[in-house]
């Protein structure tokens, strides 16, 4: 039944993800590529434009601001013409209300009339010389035509031009959609720069240059009526005090019904003077509008569609959806934030439109990949079938897209029962027991070896019965009846026995389907009579290299003692023979010991307890005291202040440091010092047993836990020993969850550390 996994297996999944890769970066740079070229021909062409200026008109409405009250609007409305004269006045009317305006001392006035009509010469010249003599600096306006064939501005000065202080224009263009929001600083005719009105009146000294050609975003103070405003009958009949107008910058405009200039603005229609007032609190308080360059609106909008595409690429869908969200709104957000509070602006509009149009595309793209995968699986997945089953499948006649992945849908989930099926014939033979319980501890599952152990164990299985009816069944070493509750919180040894003599090796999972709440358990049993029966074989060995073999080895020395006190003729010849016999046995012995420690160093079972490093260390140096004292070695301890307890072994641990200290002993000269340095590092305590022998070099050091390793040049090769001592020493320490350093240096001496865990509270 090889088949039935073939699709499941690393090969085949490993190109399954190759695939979904590949086609997810060609969708992702074509979608990126077509993003990006459609949001550059979005910007270049300007076709969000009348959305950007609605955003404009919304944000403006948003950011009103308190009007100057040096700024006043004279309008000479339908009340003005009633009082002074029908319009167009005379130039004397005009030099009489310039007089009553200049009485009261303004700080400047901004007479918002043409004098372009040459009659009334006297008149006139009466005009001119109030405008000359007044205090108070006049700015009059100028007509602006652009219309001869080679397309410049023509500016036509009022015959007035040389009598007032300075003559600007005051025409605003308009934008696509017929609104007023901007205003030129200056325009260029007659070879010669001419300002507006209104800059003269905030700046009559400023120089411009070709950079106040272009127009520029003014802001408004608000919707109609913000400004204080007095009509010029009011001024004609003196019935405004003349302090009123002191320090005042004043505009006089007309509008009377059927002379005024309206114009449609953000606030709705607004008078031209009106207009002019608000340009002027716009350059008093310095709230010019800065308008992004065509390039800083294109990189705005590239970079937002890219931190789109960048998210598509690593983030979660919903993650993405969040981002698009983020950017849809954020971006309009900061562009409405840098309008209000530093007076810049960049339209959002095509960022928003990038990110809007970008996201359905690429969602499309995906849902359609991942239909065509699924379709692909599926398609893949009946294809295992075998053929005998295969011919039995209801054949896909739907010519519907969603109706054909429906019925292969169907298809799959007959595939996937079949597979459901084999995987449980697959458990029912497996060849260890294996049981499946429910939370409540009842077996609902349980395979053909399971089958046979119940029986052998004379239990008769029903549905939902107790594990516990199992278990009862077992014992462990003791005796005890195994405890279900005490295996799986893992308070007691899993192996357990049969009474027919069968061992096992009890092992618990937990079916989970939400983390720390399980379902169920997995249980298997097994069978590890093989391996106990290798345990005791192993035993039986370790019976016969401690005793059978160490026996006769100390046999032979206790003649080899008692002849060596027995006077011979070739007393010389004998005691070398002697000599020998007694280095062979030794070594033999030696070898004996080694061999038994290292088995017992790699039991399963250590008896572990509280062991405090003192009483070890202090019967080590005890053990070698005697040897050490014949080559006249001193071995230090230092002392240390409070109990220090590790859980261990305490024999195997004290054979530990008898081997590092005796073979310190082993490889200093005579008369030097071993010194045993004991301190606690944390939650470690740090052993630390250092000579001051020959040392060893790097390659020695790596060889060092390598078994039958020793120096086979130098003065080490001189000094008997077998290569099994620090194979031991390390062995043991690793299963005490510790660690073995050496740091040596040739002619300098070696330095052995281990570092064991300390007991947190050793009782």
């Amino acid at each position: 039944m090889n088949d039935v996994f073939d699709s499941l297996n690393t090969e085949n999944t490993a190109r399954i993800e190759t695939e979904l890769k590949n086609t997810l970066v060609f969708e992702w740079s074509l979608l990126a590529l077509a993003a990006t070229l459609a949001v550059v021909v979005i910007s270049w062409a300007g076709m969000t434009s009348q959305l950007d200026l609605f955003f404009y008109d919304t944000v403006v409405r948003l950011g009103c601001h308190k009007p100057d009250p040096s700024v006043l609007i004279v309008k000479i409305d339908d009340n003005a013409l009633k009082t002074i004269a029908p319009w167009p006045w005379s130039p004397d009317k005009h030099a009489k209300f310039i007089k009553q305006l200049d009485a009261g001392h303004p700080l400047e006035i901004g007479y918002n009339v043409l004098f372009l009509d040459p009659s009334e010469s006297q008149a006139t010249e009466n005009l001119s010389k109030t405008l000359k003599t007044s205090k108070t600096p006049i700015f009059l306006p100028m007509l602006v035509e652009s219309g001869n064939h080679n397309k410049k501005t023509v500016a036509v000065l009022p015959l007035l031009a040389p009598s007032a202080t300075n003559v600007g224009h005051v025409s605003v263009p308009f934008d696509r959609d017929g609104m007023v929001r901007r205003y030129w600083p200056a325009l260029t005719a007659k070879g010669r720069y001419w300002p507006a009105l209104v800059e003269l009146m905030d700046n009559p000294k400023k120089v411009y240059s070709e950079a106040d050609l272009r127009e520029k975003l003014f802001s408004f103070d608000g919707p109609r009526n913000r400004f204080p405003v007095i009509s010029a009958a009011a001024i004609w009949r003196n019935e405004v005090p003349p302090e009123f107008l002191t320090g005042k910058r004043i505009l006089v405009g007309v509008t009377a019904s059927g002379f005024e200039y309206l114009h449609p603005t953000p606030f709705g229609v607004m008078s031209g003077v009106e207009i002019q007032a608000n340009i002027l609190d716009t350059l008093l308080h310095d709230r010019t509008i800065h308008e992004a360059s065509d390039i800083t609106k294109l990189i705005v909008a590239l970079v937002s569609l890219w931190i789109l595409l960048i998210g598509f690429r690593f983030l979660s869908p919903r993650a993405t959806i969040l981002l698009t969200v983020t950017l849809g709104v954020g971006v309009p957000l900061l562009c409405a934030v840098l309008f209000l509070f530093f007076n810049y602006w960049f339209p959002p509009i095509t960022s928003v439109v990038g990110v809007a149009f970008t996201y359905p595309f690429w969602a499309w793209s995906r849902l359609a990949s991942l239909s065509k995968y699924f379709s692909d699986e599926l398609e893949k997945l009946l294809s295992d079938f075998p053929e005998e089953q295969r011919q039995k499948l209801p054949d896909i006649t739907a010519a519907d897209p969603l109706e054909y992945k429906k019925q292969l849908l169907k298809l799959a989930i007959s595939r996937i029962v079949f597979m459901r099926r084999f995987i449980a014939d697959s458990l029912y033979y497996l060849p260890d027991v294996f049981f499946v319980t429910d939370k409540d501890n009842n077996i609902i599952l349980l395979n053909k070896a399971a089958e046979n152990l119940t029986a052998e164990l004379g239990a008769q299985y029903h549905y939902r019965m107790p594990i516990s009816t199992i278990l009862n069944h077992l014992h462990n070493e003791e005796g005890h009846r195994i405890n279900f509750d005490q295996v799986r919180n893992n308070e007691i040894n899993s192996q357990c026995y049969a009474e027919n003599g069968r061992a096992f090796d009890l092992r618990i999972a937990a079916c989970r389907r939400v983390i720390n709440q399980p379902d169920g358990w997995l249980i298997m049993l097994i069978d590890i009579s093989a391996v106990k029966s290798a345990e005791e074989q192993r035993q039986r060995i370790l019976h016969l290299l401690s005793h059978d073999m160490r026996s006769p080895q100390i046999s032979i020395l206790a003649l080899i003692d008692r002849f060596s006190r027995t006077s011979c003729s070739k007393e010389k010849e004998a005691q070398e023979i002697i000599t020998k016999i007694s280095n062979y046995a030794r070594r033999t012995l030696g070898l004996a010991d080694n061999f038994t420690r290292l088995a017992q160093a790699e039991a399963p079972e250590y008896q572990w307890m509280d062991v405090e490093i003192e009483g070890v260390m202090t019967s080590a140096v005890d053990e070698l005291w005697i040897q050490a004292n014949k080559r006249q070695i001193k071995i230090t301890l230092n002392d240390w202040e409070e109990s220090l307890f590790v859980e261990g072994d305490p024999a195997l641990l004290e054979r530990v440091f008898i081997n590092l200290i005796d073979n310190a002993v082993k490889y200093s000269p005579d008369g030097s010092t071993v010194s045993c340095t004991v301190k606690k590092k944390e939650d470690q305590v740090e052993i630390a047993i250092c000579d001051q022998g020959i040392g060893m070099d790097q390659e020695q050091i790596e060889a060092l836990f390598r078994p039958f390793r020793r120096a086979s040049t130098g003065p080490a090769a001189k000094i008997s020993g077998i290569g099994l001592g620090l194979v031991f020493v390390n062995k043991v320490i690793l299963r005490h969850h510790g660690h073995i350093d050496c740091r040596s240096t040739p002619g300098k001496g070696t330095c052995f550390i281990v570092t064991l865990p300390l007991m947190v509270d050793p009782e």
